[in-house]
């Protein structure tokens, strides 16, 4: 299998019905069997020119060619040979430290509302 991703989207053309590709000055040429074309317009590098001749003469089962990566410069995986399916969902662990224990814990009384106003009066002092 051939694959191919460019922003997003996966192009998936099995390896009999592959004639060529080519890399041009204004992108790659995928050719199939019954002349059919598939154009992927982007400035082709010279790090992107020496990785299609790899891909092409490769004998791999599968192999990734992630357009997406050369756009962003990130030329050491554009080609992926031999990789497996990508799309495999990588859980996550998240961990939620217990509130009930530290609630108790750090949970402070308010304090009484001073109010204003007078003060009262003393009553021992008026005799």
């Amino acid at each position: 299998m051939f694959k191919i991703i460019k922003y997003g989207c996966e192009y998936n053309i099995t390896k009999k019905c592959l004639a060529s590709i080519d890399a041009t000055y204004d992108g790659i040429i995928v050719r199939l069997n019954d002349n059919t074309e598939l154009r992927f317009s982007m400035n082709v590098s010279p790090q992107v020119k020496a990785i299609i001749p790899i891909a092409k003469i490769s004998s791999s089962d599968n192999v990734i060619l992630n357009l997406d990566n050369a756009i962003s410069g990130k030329y050491d995986s554009v080609l992926q040979l031999g990789a497996a399916d990508t799309n495999t969902v990588t859980p996550q662990v998240i961990i939620i430290p217990n509130k009930t224990s530290e609630a108790t814990s750090s949970v402070e009384q308010p304090k009484p509302k001073h109010r204003g106003g007078r003060p009262k009066k003393d009553a021992s002092k008026n005799k």
